[in-house]
């Protein structure tokens, strides 16, 4: 990407491109008819990353995040900080431009004067590959997700000496991942941040030294304090200037969704010391016969007990409505996944949760429905199953 991308006024969009030509068209038209969002300069308008690859959706489930190029900046400079980044770097690019991950990249680079190579991987993933790509290159830093990591630690491919850090975005990493992947010598840092905030919000430190998931360490540039109900919000030089949604009739509507300067977030947590615990989604957190559960927090759990079974992606929960308990959690299963495993992984879960926590029924659908970023869409996947939403 051009350096000179990050000094120009013109607006940049970017959309996936495996979309259908004329929902690219259409999404692109919604910006050209919100007042406001026309009116933008030195902007870049990207898809949040829950909603780039819904191709059998309404287009009105489609959201515009805006974000100027000197916030994308802002960030940018605080995660070369954390990440002691200069021109001695390189980057082995492996994520796609479209989302935040992959563009900041570029934004990272061109500040830190790091040399940038795209890798082959971001067409088509192939572990053993990567590996090469990483010797060949001399890679010292990379961003993955941890569908990712998982392929590497279970074809047990060990890291070239030449990385320093992996930032994991994209999901919750369970803390088995990031011990078996530190074993064989991969640096990754879990991450925490999103569309709305030019990527990081925190970032474990470098060099951390534990089996367990690490405390992230809130970014220089950005503010994060939670309110009465634990959710997370965020204030800083990093923030969207606001959304473009689609509405039914296919026209854009601009929305700040920033209260005095904060934006309030769907995860909830718990900040101390410059640290950053996450807690769960808002949309993961649920009742069973009373209880409060959050649902992210089971299916760390599971992935743990999945990835010592070397069945992880095939594996995941799912809170099914309840007219006595409001919810219960059954297990979900992909087909090519050996049932043996299954039920052993699901077994040893049920035994290390809270009788209200345990998996009821293992569910079985041809696929998990997943984002690029490895994010599993939750609709779909309820959809496949014949549940009706939560």
């Amino acid at each position: 990407m051009n350096p000179s991308v990050w000094t120009s006024t013109e607006n940049l969009t970017l959309l996936n491109p495996r979309l259908p030509t004329e929902d690219q068209a259409s999404l692109r038209r919604a910006l050209d008819y919100g007042q406001e969002s026309a009116a933008l300069n030195g902007h870049v308008f990207l898809l949040t990353s829950g909603t780039t690859a819904a191709t059998n959706e309404s287009l009105s489930a489609f959201k515009w995040v805006a974000l100027s190029k000197t916030a994308i900046l802002n960030a940018a400079e605080a995660a070369n900080r954390h990440l002691e980044s200069g021109a001695h770097d390189v980057w082995l690019h492996c994520l796609p431009e479209f989302h935040i991950g992959g563009l900041s990249i570029w934004a990272r680079s061109t500040l830190s004067g790091a040399r940038v190579v795209k890798s082959v991987c971001a067409q088509a993933w192939v572990p053993e590959k990567f590996v090469d790509e990483v010797a060949e290159t001399r890679a010292t830093l990379c961003s993955l997700v941890p569908a990712h990591v998982h392929d590497l630690i279970t074809r047990e491919l060990r890291a070239p000496s030449s990385l320093r850090a992996i930032l994991l975005g994209g999901g919750a990493s369970s803390r088995e991942l990031l011990s078996r992947a530190r074993a064989l010598g991969w640096p990754v840092l879990p991450t925490y941040g999103m569309s709305e905030t030019a990527s990081q919000v925190a970032t474990a430190l470098l060099n951390f030294e534990s089996d367990r998931n690490p405390p992230l360490r809130i970014l220089s540039h950005l503010d994060v304090s939670t309110g009465e109900d634990e959710r997370l919000r965020i204030r800083g030089s990093s923030l969207l200037t606001g959304y473009i949604r689609v509405t039914s009739d296919g026209r854009g509507m601009f929305v700040d969704p920033k209260e005095k300067g904060w934006f309030v977030t769907d995860d909830f947590g718990k900040v101390e010391n410059g640290t950053l615990t996450l807690l769960g989604r808002v949309s993961d957190r649920i009742k069973i016969g009373g209880e409060t559960v959050h649902l992210s927090r089971l299916e760390a759990l599971l992935e743990e007990e999945a990835s010592r079974l070397k069945i992880a992606p095939s594996l995941t929960l799912v809170a099914s409505p309840d007219p006595r308990l409001e919810s219960v959690i059954h297990a979900v299963c992909e087909e090519r996944c050996e049932p043996a495993k299954a039920r052993e992984a699901v077994e040893r879960y049920n035994r290390r949760v809270l009788p209200f926590e345990r998996a009821r029924e293992i569910r079985i659908v041809p696929t998990i429905p997943r984002t690029e970023l490895w994010k599993i869409k939750r609709a779909e996947l309820r959809a496949l199953m014949g549940e009706p939403s939560l």
